[in-house]
């Protein structure tokens, strides 16, 4: 624990930036013990990096992969993602609510623009030693209690551009595809204020556009309109929490802004194909 009579650190607690996000930090250590569970609501665009330890993850359609010291993952804003870990784990949790580049040369459109991954799988990056070392200087820094907003934001950037030059240009492309567009900007904004009871309608009034304003520009940074992203985010989330959850058909219908259980179970048969029932049964 960080003594706060020291003069060297003490004397930061009164500054401004100082714990300025204090429930979010852009930059947060996690301790879980062995056979803890946990669920991630991402608020923001987040890489989760195993410090020490080994967890299964379920997340959309991914169910029970297992991960381990020194695995890289990627979870997009306003997804749900379960925990379980099978040792004593720590986990570091980056949130890229800055703008993002990897230097003033490369952005993530520049990454866009390459050839692209699939942008519905998550694509596991392994630490190698420079990472290590720069996690475990960070690591110190945090323990010490060094949660200032603008400290963390030069340690962010710091770690997009190591993650950069120690990756092709293929791995990141893989591991970066759920978030990837051709306009950041307007693509986070719409994961930040995306919510599965939202109409096109709402969502569009919630980020002061026109429908078909939101139409268009939707269509040319997602690829697909409004409706059948919104479609493909809803029942991703639906189908984790099918699988991941002890909530009851009824809850999860409420939930999600359906009308009645037959609506809730009909719309289950068209996207999976399978009742909500049958689902959880397999699993």
């Amino acid at each position: 624990m960080i003594n706060k009579s020291d003069a060297k650190i003490g004397s930061h607690f009164g500054c401004f930036n100082y714990g300025k996000n204090k429930e979010t930090p852009l930059i947060e250590l996690r301790h879980y013990e062995k056979k803890e569970r946990c669920q991630i609501v991402t608020k923001s665009n987040e890489i989760v990096i195993v410090l020490t330890g080994v967890l299964n993850f379920s997340f959309g359609h991914i169910l029970n992969k297992q991960i381990t010291e020194g695995a890289i993952v990627i979870f997009p804003a306003k997804h749900n993602c379960r925990m379980e870990m099978i040792e004593d784990t720590t986990l570091i949790i980056f949130r890229l609510d800055i703008d993002l580049s990897f230097c003033d040369h490369f952005s993530l459109e520049t990454l866009y623009r390459e050839k692209r991954g699939k942008r519905n799988e998550v694509h596991i990056l392994n630490a190698n030693t420079i990472i290590k070392a720069y996690l475990e200087y960070l690591t110190m820094l945090l323990n010490d209690g060094f949660y200032c907003d603008y400290l963390l934001k030069i340690k962010l950037r710091e770690f997009l551009y190591i993650l950069r030059f120690y990756s092709s240009m293929q791995e990141l492309n893989a591991f970066f595809a759920p978030i990837l567009s051709d306009d950041f900007k307007f693509s986070a904004l719409i994961r930040k204020n995306y919510d599965p009871t939202l109409t096109v309608s709402d969502l569009a009034k919630k980020i002061h556009y026109s429908i078909s304003g939101l139409e268009k520009r939707f269509k040319k940074v997602f690829g697909v309109s409004p409706f059948q992203w919104m479609q493909s985010q809803r029942s991703q989330a639906i189908y984790h929490e099918i699988n991941c959850s002890t909530k009851t058909f009824a809850e999860l219908g409420y939930e999600f802004g359906f009308s009645s259980p037959s609506h809730f179970n009909n719309f289950c048969k068209k996207m999976f194909n399978e009742t909500p029932g049958n689902i959880r049964r397999k699993q």
